[in-house]
Parts: structure tokens; sequence; C-alpha cells
């Protein structure tokens, strides 16, 4: 009866041909929608915090246009990672036959409290400083916060990759600096933690006919130059894993909780949200035209 070609699905549950629904029985409208996404349900193996993989639950079906209605960001998000080396001989040897997660030891009047530990790295917490002791190399790091502000930045760039954003080599942008589905950041608000930042433009496809379908997100950010931003010290191990249980508002807080461990995937300084408002063509059938 119809052609293979693409077919709409309606509320009522047919499916019709697009191009056959005669326009006095049905109609279209614009239906806006919010959702957020968040660096922490990234995919696996990416520990960078400014770069990660969205799986949509739902599929974003017709979209029109699509901009950022907020994005929230911690004022001093990097960690920095140095070599360390002020442990006493024997230590590595110690640590390897105590590394059991949460149980605190002293070795040399030095107290720590493994926070995590497989048969690669161990992570431990002495005096509020957290450290990993590398078991292949047999080297001692030091992770730190960074003294580095994002507020240093004048804005950002938020750049998306998805499946159809690039299809046919089309390129959409709100910017020059990228050929890629991309957003200039400025900074509206901000808070001794956090900075929160808008779009200056909306993306909007302007055409009916281009309207897309996202199934998946590929978020990267990148400072005023367009340099993509970088910070992979997490504990990549932790992404996408079941997490210890631990109550940091009770302050029953332990070395492997996300309050506490800096290198934890939760730890709030690493937590970077996104808030999209997007516009999707709706086609519905007018009601009783089969009555």
């Amino acid at each position: 009866m119809f052609k293979n070609n693409k077919k709409k699905f309606n509320n009522r549950g047919f499916y019709i041909e697009y191009s056959l629904i005669d326009p006095k029985l049905s109609y279209e409208y614009i239906n806006e929608v919010s959702f957020i996404v968040r660096n922490i349900d990234r995919t696996p193996n990416n520990s960078n915090i400014f770069e990660w993989k969205n799986i949509l639950d739902n599929k974003i079906k017709n979209l029109l246009y699509i901009y950022i209605h907020i994005l929230t960001i911690p004022v001093k998000p990097w960690l920095d990672k140095n070599l360390y080396t002020s442990f006493d001989n024997g230590f590595d040897d110690y640590i390897l036959t105590h590394k059991i997660v949460d149980q605190t030891y002293t070795f040399n009047s030095i107290t720590y409290q493994v926070a995590f530990s497989n048969d690669y790295i161990i992570d431990f917490i002495s005096n509020t400083n957290t450290f990993s002791y590398d078991i292949v190399y047999n080297k001692f790091y030091q992770y730190t916060r960074s003294t580095r502000s994002i507020m240093n930045e004048p804005f950002i760039y938020l750049n998306i990759d998805s499946n159809d954003n690039l299809s046919n080599n089309a390129s959409y942008n709100t910017s020059k600096l990228t050929n890629n589905f991309s957003f200039k950041l400025i900074p509206i608000a901000y808070t001794d933690n956090y900075v929160y930042y808008k779009s200056l433009k909306q993306y909007i496809i302007k055409k009916i006919s281009t309207v897309k379908s996202l199934d998946y997100l590929n978020i990267t950010l990148s400072d005023s130059t367009n340099r993509k931003m970088i910070n992979n010290n997490l504990n990549d191990y932790l992404i996408n894993r079941p997490y210890t249980v631990c109550d940091c508002i009770n302050n029953e807080v332990k070395a492997s909780c996300y309050c506490t461990y800096i290198r934890h995937p939760l730890h709030p300084q690493s937590q970077i949200d996104i808030g999209f408002k997007i516009g999707q063509i709706q086609n519905e059938l007018i009601n009783n035209i089969f009555d």
C-alpha cells in the first residue's frame, strides 16, 4: 500500500506514510522539553571529566533545535598528580600486605587508610592527603586539588558529536572555532564551589527537512582558545561500577567515600551537569477522524 520510505508513529498507534497524511486530518507542533546529562553517567573507559559519552535512555527524535539552558561546573575541577618520594624505605612492602579498603594502619608514625586497591594500584589517605602507589612501577604519587580555577577562562566551548550530527559531512555550528555541533558558554553566576554557564546562542536547524534523531552525545569541553580541557586523574577503575555505600552527610565517612576520596568519580568537585532544552516536531492525527 505504501512505498518503503520512512514511516511516522503517532499516538494512536498507526504507522502512516508522512507524505500521505492529509493536512486536513493531522497537524504538527513544536514540543519543547528539558533533560539533563551528567559526566558521572559516562560510558566506561574515560577518566577525563571534561570528555565523556552519554547514551540516551530515550532516543531524541525529530530534533528541530537544541540549546543549553544551564551548565554547572566546579570552580576548581582539576587534580594535580606529582611523584612523591618522602615515604620511608619498606613502606611499599608494608602497604602491599595491608591494603584492605577502609582499614586504618600505622607505619613509622604514618597513619593511613586504604581507599581503593587492586593488582595495579593502592590509593590511600594520610592526614587528609591522597596518595597512590603504582604497584607495577613501584612509585608513589600524591594527588591534590589544583589551584587552577575555571573562572580564569572568560568563556568555554561545549562540543557535541553524535551519530547523526555529522552524517553526510554536514556541518552545524554556533562557533567559528569548530566545525561540529558546538556552543559558546559564558558564566552567569558563581558560588564558592560552582560556576554556572549558559549558551550565547541556541542551536537551531532552520529547515524542517533537516530534523535529526540523537542516540547518544559525545561531549567535550574546551577552553576559550578551543583547546580541549583535560583532567584524567580520576580512578577509572571505579567509573560505571558499584560504589561503596557511605553516608557523607551524617559523617559516617570512610576513606573510600566519594566525599573523602578525591579520585572518586562521584567526588563533588568532579561533577559537571548540563541542562538542555530541545524542540521536537510532533505530528498528531486530529481526534475522531475515524469516527
